[in-house]
């Protein structure tokens, strides 16, 4: 917009403006209003793009940060935008009223001017450093340790390039294109983006254009320029509030390298006009803007601890426990006292099968940090595993403390107490949770258990739909509502849903050998027995669909091939109860 009204005013041609301003209003609101909509249609809260403004603007905007951390106070440290949900749970919590999402984004941005009008001085000095790390030369790590990623990439660490070159250049462009403004040079173009073509033969395309007489001048100039530097401007006047990281420069650097082509092209005029002095100059200027910007006047460096860190977590979520362990180790030995690094190194650990040293893992995190939900949920996770039932729910109702609004920690709470017999605190527990977080799936398949668990099917299934109707490609959801539809007498809707998910799970064991059996005492043994076969393909061990075959096969008649079965059972699992009695009977 204030380009247009720059463009308007220059050329003398003010009743112009209304349409392009019109225009590019519309082509704003035509790009977002697909999002908005959708917005409105999920949550019923008027949203146009999205609601981490106030998420940005509070761990970039308090007493804690450098303008760099993803902390704030009273909810700690911010790793994705999966933590929205459950920060809002919390601020719920502790604010003892239900807060949307919206309201829990305005909330954070109220936090962060606050602290603004609060501590000028404090905000001032973080707009200030957080400027110098836009523009300076070091890779600012967001949620990756960019500048190591760089130096071990076998293509990107031999690129010549890096901003501070690039943002040089932009400068000695920006000086070439200025230069028609002034008056002695009023009326000359100079093309930003493409060489002049020679006016006669033998004439240099790379030299500056000739000055027209007076009487031929037009007053003209290109205004290109302009826009691109109230682009890069204004999008970094539009950054500086939040936390700075790398990536959010990145939209500026293609402006910045046509800038910077326009000095380069300006430079390369001088040497062919044989202008040495002139370009001596310019290169020296150039060198001495390089070694300026060059130096890190922040005084950020990377961290060599969080690029093992995040290659450990990227190994963990492929299964590399070992090499997970490995770069957890790495990253300790740059930070001994990395909390987080413990924490998931024994879940490396536990899910590799060491749960003792895990275990340990785990204590000497809490060590570091006595005060983190994590590791004491991790910690009791594994205790609980291995029998400790007692140690793990203090530790979960430890971690709960912590972490009111982290319902995933009450879900584990609600399962230890199951362990422990229970089960009235286990359904007092669920039915929290869902006070707070109605769309809980966790909670409403464990209480949907245990309500079926308490000959209560009727209350179990309306969890199991309420699961259905949040997520529909819920397996588990689906499966145990066909088991309870097959205990009410309702077969056809039963089996359905046990075809449901097969079809999304052809997997699925426990579902094949149900549809096996349904389909048995509907009179279709073949087609019941084409389900078991086809689990007993998935998984050979499985000793069930062979005891439901041996029953199928039995009951019309074909007791050498039940008795086939039977033996097959024994031989899998020699004190598989219901085959022993068969057998003997």
């Amino acid at each position: 917009m204030l380009w247009i009204l720059l463009a308007s005013r220059y050329q003398g041609d003010k009743p112009r403006i209304l349409l392009p301003a019109a225009g590019l209003l519309l082509g704003i609101v035509i790009a977002i209003l697909p999002v908005t909509i959708r917005n409105y249609a999920v949550s019923g809260e008027f949203v146009p793009i999205a609601t981490n403004a106030g998420i940005s603007l509070g761990v970039a905007n308090n007493e804690f940060t450098d303008g760099t951390t993803h902390f704030i106070p009273g909810i700690g440290n911010i790793g994705t935008p999966y933590d929205w949900p459950r920060i809002v749970r919390g601020l719920s919590h502790d604010l003892g009223r239900h807060l949307t999402h919206q309201e829990a984004s305005n909330y954070l941005s109220r936090q962060a001017i606050d602290f603004a009008w609060r501590d000028p001085g404090r905000f001032f000095g973080l707009l200030g450093r957080k400027t110098l790390l836009f523009w300076g030369p070091i890779e600012i790590r967001n949620l990756k340790e960019v500048h190591y990623a760089r130096l071990n990439s076998p293509l990107l660490l031999h690129l010549p390039e890096n901003f501070p070159l690039i943002l040089s250049l932009s400068i000695l462009g920006m000086i070439s294109l200025l230069r028609p403004i002034r008056k002695e040079n009023r009326g000359q173009v100079f093309p930003l983006l493409f060489w002049r073509r020679g006016e006669r033969r033998g004439d240099n395309p790379l030299s500056s254009p000739p000055k027209k007489p007076p009487a031929e001048r037009k007053a003209i100039s290109r205004l290109d320029p302009y826009l691109l530097l109230l682009f890069i401007g204004g999008y970094f006047l539009s950054m500086v509030p939040f936390a700075a990281a790398a990536r959010y420069r990145v939209p500026v650097i293609p402006f910045l390298i046509i800038l910077g082509a326009s000095g380069v092209r300006r430079f390369a005029g001088m040497l062919t006009e044989r202008k040495w002095g002139w370009a001596g100059m310019l290169a020296a200027v150039g060198a001495a803007f390089y070694l300026l910007l060059s130096i890190n006047f922040s005084g950020f460096s990377p961290s060599p601890e969080k690029w093992h860190y995040d290659r450990g977590l990227a190994r963990l979520e492929a299964g590399r426990y070992q090499d997970a362990v490995i770069e957890f180790d790495r990253a300790l030995e740059y930070k001994p006292d990395y909390s987080a690094a413990y924490t998931n190194r024994g879940v490396a650990l536990s899910k590799g099968g060491d749960p003792v040293a895990a275990i340990s893992s785990y204590r000497r995190a809490l060590a570091l940090a006595p005060d983190s939900p994590r590791p004491l949920k991790n910690l009791a996770d594994t205790l609980l595993d291995q029998g400790d039932t007692q140690e793990a729910l203090i530790l979960y109702r430890r971690a709960l403390k912590l972490a009111p609004g982290y319902s995933g920690i009450a879900c584990d709470l609600a399962r230890a107490l199951l362990r422990d017999g229970k089960d009235d605190e286990a359904i007092a527990c669920y039915q929290e949770i869902l006070q707070s977080d109605p769309d809980n799936i966790r909670a409403h398949l464990g209480l949907g258990n245990l309500l079926l668990e308490s000959n209560q099917p009727r209350a179990a299934h309306g969890h199991y739909q309420h699961i259905l109707k949040i997520n529909p490609g819920s397996i588990t959801a689906r499966y145990n509502l066909g088991n309870l539809l097959v205990e009410e007498g309702r077969t056809e809707e039963g089996i359905s849903y046990y075809r449901e998910v097969i079809r999304r799970d052809p997997d699925h064991i426990d579902a094949r050998n149900n549809l096996g059996v349904q389909l048995a005492r509907q009179g279709r043994g073949d087609e019941g027995v084409m389900q078991l076969l086809e689990a007993i393909r998935i998984d050979p061990q499985d000793p069930a669909a062979y005891y439901n075959i041996a029953i199928i096969r039995a009951s019309t008649g074909k007791n050498a091939e039940a008795i086939q079965c039977l033996e097959k059972v024994l031989e899998l699992s020699p004190d598989y109860d219901p085959a022993r009695r068969l057998w003997r009977g």
